[in-house]
């Protein structure tokens, strides 16, 4: 909870590159799905440097050049922090969401386990078959 502060800022500052990149992406491909990640990552590794340098360059103009090279130091970091944020926020719902399967639905949780068994001993069969 102490990174919150830092991962809004982080999710703020890259919002409007992250929907950029995703919008002239897909307008880019178009059709072809298989380049669509190619252009996702080149528009990436142009909006989020551009994102870092106009904060390095709104941080400079009040503070001078040490809060223009903190901002640029600090702006990547809170971006880094924000997805980890998400990350671990996504992980905590899918485990209480698991928690709340086990405690409040016993037989959907016992058909689950052994759903998840029969696919493990599925995949287990298609490797040990041999290939011709």
């Amino acid at each position: 909870m102490l990174l919150a502060p830092f991962a809004v800022f982080g999710t703020v500052v890259h919002y409007p590159a992250y929907r950029l990149a995703g919008y002239l992406s897909r307008r880019l491909a178009r059709q072809e799905q298989d380049v669509l990640s190619t252009f996702k990552i080149i528009s990436a590794m142009l909006f989020f440097p551009l994102t870092w340098i106009v904060s390095a360059a709104v941080s400079w103009a009040p503070g001078g050049w040490a809060a223009g090279i903190a901002a640029m130091i600090v702006t990547p970091l809170c971006g880094y922090i924000a997805v980890r944020f998400v990350e671990e926020i996504d992980r905590f719902s899918r485990e209480l969401c698991c928690v709340g399967i086990v405690r409040h639905a016993p037989p959907l949780f016992v058909r689950l386990l052994a759903e998840r068994a029969t696919i493990h001993r599925e995949i287990w069969r298609l490797r040990m078959k041999p290939r011709r």
